[in-house]
């Protein structure tokens, strides 16, 4: 009985600590490497230019026909139209989040 018990114990904190070591925490994705603080870059906020380039490289991965439209800078991120490659509209606005790259549906 003792050795189930301590066996159970065992198990429990190694799940825990293994959810720590491997698991993300906390409310940023970290989108294309923005927002990470190792030796190799410390990101600051995003530029407009940086924002246009992550947008660009997540629509063309999903459809080479759309193009970025105009961004707006709205506070605490970015706002891109996608449009489609003849400028018939507004497709999708993506925001960019000029902290962290962390890309989110607006509409």
């Amino acid at each position: 009985m003792k050795a189930i018990f301590s066996a159970a114990i065992l198990g429990i904190a190694a799940t825990f600590v293994f959810s720590f070591a491997v698991l993300p925490y906390g409310n940023q994705a970290y989108a294309c490497g923005w927002g990470k603080t190792d030796a190799k870059s410390v990101a600051s906020t995003l530029s407009k230019e940086q924002a246009v380039e992550i947008v660009s490289q997540h629509i063309n991965q999903l459809n080479p026909d759309l193009r970025v439209g105009s961004v707006n800078d709205s506070g605490t991120l970015y706002e891109a139209e996608i449009v489609s490659a003849n400028q018939s509209g507004t497709l999708q606005i993506i925001g960019v989040y000029k902290d962290s790259g962390q890309l989110v549906v607006l509409n």
